[in-house]
Parts: structure tokens; C-alpha cells; sequence
């Protein structure tokens, strides 16, 4: 009687946060219908919706998490997504203090297969840590053919120069070849701390500049 009882509650959970979770996605897309937001990319955010309650419930990042005090997430994110920066060429020799702050600005984002991370040319200052998945490098021509450079994976990074530069754009499109989970790292949520770790900044400048431009991605 117990289990079934469990069961039931766990039912009644699913079903609350279904309900809440199509309740708020209805409600976005009828505000895009309102505004009218072109009918291919309501399909866009229809697909990207459906496709995420199925792999995650409908969660970006562990509402928990969010709500948790801002020590609590920073300890959090430094032990799921520390590495990323910890073994980073850029980052990793920067003073313990100015990393732990730096990695509690990741932000935890899901893409799905055929969905596009950033385009050629795009400006937008964000460094890309593959946390999980794969990520097609490519190359647009003009003639509107393309090819693909390179696969990024688990552990790879992406726009280290665009994200520290601003106005840089990037010299490629980045377009999901399977279930990704991307950290976004954008530099005017984690800027202000340059002022107070100068050696850490010239550091991260000297490091950055190093790297040929024949390979940025």
C-alpha cells in the first residue's frame, strides 16, 4: 500500500508540473501570436518547448539551484563546472578567488539536435563550454554552401576571443549535432571583477593574444 501510495504522489507531481509547464508555454506563445512573431519561429519555440519537457522536464537549470543562497550556488557550480575553467588555457593560472566567482557566472543551457549556439558574424561576447553533446564548427560561404571545419565535444570551449573582445564577431556558425548542454560564460556578467584581480587580467589578455587567429573558434 505504501508503494502504490508513492506512486500516486509521484503521479501527482508529474502531472502539477506538466500542467504548469504547458500553462506557461501556452501563455508565451500566444504573447508571440499577439506581437506577431513570424509563424516559422513560433514553430521554432514550439519544437525547442516540447523537445525540452521530454529531456528535462521543461528545466534550463534546477529551480532549487536558483533559489538556493548565492554561496550555496557558487559551491554548486565550482563542483559540476569547475573543470571547464579550472583546465582552461586562458583561465586556469588566474587567482583562486577571481575563478570561483568566475564559474558562478555560467549560465546552463540545453540544445537540441539542428539548433544553432551562435552564427557566423554574430557579435555577442560569450565564451561556449561544451558541457556535454556535440557541436558542428562551419564555415558559411557566400554563395550560401557550407562545410564543417570541425566537431566540438565534452570538454571543448568556443569564442574565447569574441568573449573577451568586444565587438569581435565569430568566424563561424555553431549548430547542434546532438544533445548538448552548453555554459555560457557572457563577459559583462563577470567584467566587473577585473578591477580587483589585475594580475589575473593581465594574465587571461596575455594568454589570449597568443593564440594565432587561424584558430579561433
Amino acid at each position: 500500500m505504501i508503494f502504490i501510495g508513492e506512486i500516486c504522489s509521484l503521479t501527482e507531481i508529474v502531472n502539477h508540473s506538466m500542467s504548469k509547464y504547458a500553462r506557461s508555454i501556452i501563455s508565451i506563445k500566444g504573447f508571440l501570436k499577439e506581437y506577431n512573431v513570424y509563424p516559422a519561429v513560433i514553430n521554432q519555440y514550439w519544437k525547442y518547448v516540447c523537445h525540452l519537457w521530454e529531456s528535462t522536464r521543461g528545466v534550463q537549470f534546477p529551480t532549487f539551484l536558483s533559489e538556493a543562497p548565492y554561496h550555496l550556488q557558487e559551491s554548486i557550480k565550482v563542483s559540476a563546472y569547475g573543470y571547464h575553467i579550472y583546465s582552461n588555457y586562458v583561465f586556469g593560472q588566474c587567482h583562486p578567488d577571481f575563478l570561483r566567482q568566475l564559474i558562478a557566472q555560467l549560465k546552463y543551457e540545453v540544445y537540441f539536435y539542428g539548433n544553432y549556439v551562435a552564427f557566423q558574424g554574430d557579435i555577442n561576447n560569450c565564451i561556449y563550454f561544451v558541457h556535454s553533446g556535440q557541436i558542428s564548427v562551419i564555415q558559411e560561404h557566400q554563395d550560401r554552401s557550407e562545410n564543417i571545419v570541425a566537431e566540438l565535444k565534452t570538454g571543448d570551449v568556443f569564442g574565447m576571443v569574441q568573449g573577451l573582445y568586444e565587438n569581435t564577431p565569430y568566424n563561424y556558425t555553431y549548430r547542434v549535432a546532438r544533445l548538448s548542454v552548453i555554459l555560457t560564460l557572457k563577459f559583462y556578467d563577470w567584467n566587473y571583477l577585473l578591477p580587483f584581480f589585475l594580475p589575473s587580467r593581465e594574465e587571461i589578455y596575455k594568454k589570449v593574444n597568443s593564440i594565432p587567429q587561424s584558430e579561433w573558434l
